[in-house]
């Protein structure tokens, strides 16, 4: 019984490693999804600060930034969620 237990321990872990490795890729695609909008709207106010300003100083801009965040972290937690998986 103890050498059962042994290996189904070991064979917990062995997979447990196994889903770390493979969902690794998935998690850093993840953030980079996450992030990519905050690199944009930062390369469009350095390259051209007019064209994103509006966005920022009108009412519709704000709400539309407030829906977009709300947005992104409802996706973050979504792709969480996925890559989560238990052994």
């Amino acid at each position: 019984i103890l050498d059962t237990v042994a290996n189904t321990m070991r064979e917990r872990i062995r997979i447990r490693g196994e889903i770390q490795t493979l969902t690794a890729q998935q998690k850093l695609t993840g953030l980079v999804i996450g992030l990519l909008p905050i690199g944009i709207a930062i390369l469009f106010q350095i390259m051209s600060p007019g064209y994103i300003g509006p966005l920022f100083k009108t009412l519709t801009g704000q709400l539309l930034i407030a829906v977009a965040v709300f947005l992104e972290v409802i996706g973050l937690i979504v792709i969480q969620r996925i890559l989560k998986i238990e052994v």
